[in-house]
C-alpha cells in the first residue's frame, strides 16, 4: 500500500494518521538493532521506504514522509531512555507479533506486540500504544480500555505454554510501561536512570484501580 495524500488531505487532515504511526512504531520496535543508542535518521527512513519492514505500507509524499520520520524519531528517542528499553537490553528472550492458534478457539492472526522474558525469568505480554496520552486520567482510561484484550492474550498464552504472563502497556509518548498487575519491572539499569521525557507530566504512580482488574483464569480443560 502506497500512502500519497491529496492536497485537501494535507491541508485539512492531521499530517500522520494514528494507524499509520502505530504501524510504523511497531516496525521500529521489531527491526531496532540492539546496539542502537541514538535515533538514526537513516534507519527510520529505510523503514518508511521498505514495505517489507514497515508492515506493508510506503509513504511517498515528501511532506508526509518527513512528518512520519520526525514522529518516529521522537518516539524512538523516548524509547531509548525508557524503562522498557533497559529491560529489553537484558532480556533472555523476546518475540514480536507472533500469531498463534488455540484448538477450538480459532486462529489469532494479530498476536501480541511483544512477548518478553526478563533477566530474572519473568514473562510479560506487552502492548504498544502511540496515542497522545499525557495525564493520569488518560492513562487510566487507556489501561481499562485494553484490560480485556491483554487478559485474553495472557490466558491464551498460559493455555499454550503453561507460563504465566504479566500483561503490560507501553505508552510510547511517555516512555512509560504500566504493568496491569500493579507490579514494577525488576531493575535492569545497572544504576543508570533514564532521562526525564514527557513523563514529567504524568504522576509517578497513577491510580489504576478504576474498572476491574485483569482476571487470569489459569484453568484449561
Amino acid at each position: 500500500m502506497r500512502i500519497t495524500p491529496t492536497e485537501a488531505e494535507l491541508e485539512e487532515a492531521p499530517l500522520i494518521d494514528p494507524t499509520v504511526l502505530g504501524t510504523y512504531f511497531h516496525a521500529i520496535m521489531e527491526n531496532l538493532p540492539v546496539s542502537m543508542d541514538k535515533a538514526s535518521l537513516e534507519f527510520l527512513e529505510d523503514l518508511a521506504f521498505d514495505s517489507r519492514l514497515s508492515g506493508g505500507f510506503v509513504v511517498s509524499h515528501p511532506v508526509k514522509l518527513k512528518a512520519l520520520v520526525e514522529d518516529g524519531r521522537e518516539l524512538l528517542s523516548i524509547y531509548l531512555q525508557s524503562d522498557l528499553r533497559w529491560v529489553v537490553l537484558r532480556a533472555r528472550r523476546k518475540f514480536h507479533e507472533i500469531p498463534y492458534m488455540l484448538l477450538g478457539g480459532g486462529w489469532r492472526a494479530n498476536g501480541p506486540d511483544l512477548l518478553l522474558q526478563d533477566f530474572e525469568g519473568r514473562w510479560y505480554v506487552i502492548d504498544f500504544k502511540t496515542d497522545r496520552v499525557l495525564t493520569d486520567s488518560e492513562v487510566v482510561a487507556h489501561v481499562n480500555r485494553h484490560r480485556g484484550q491483554l487478559g485474553s492474550y495472557a490466558n491464551d498464552l498460559y493455555g499454550l505454554t503453561g507460563i504465566s504472563f504479566t500483561p503490560a502497556i507501553y505508552f510510547a509518548r511517555l516512555g512509560r510501561t504500566i504493568l496491569l498487575d500493579g507490579s514494577k519491572f525488576a531493575s535492569g539499569k545497572e544504576g543508570r536512570e533514564p532521562e526525564e521525557t514527557r513523563r514529567d507530566t504524568l504522576g509517578k504512580n497513577p491510580d489504576l484501580t478504576q474498572g476491574e482488574t485483569v482476571q487470569l483464569k489459569l484453568e484449561f480443560n
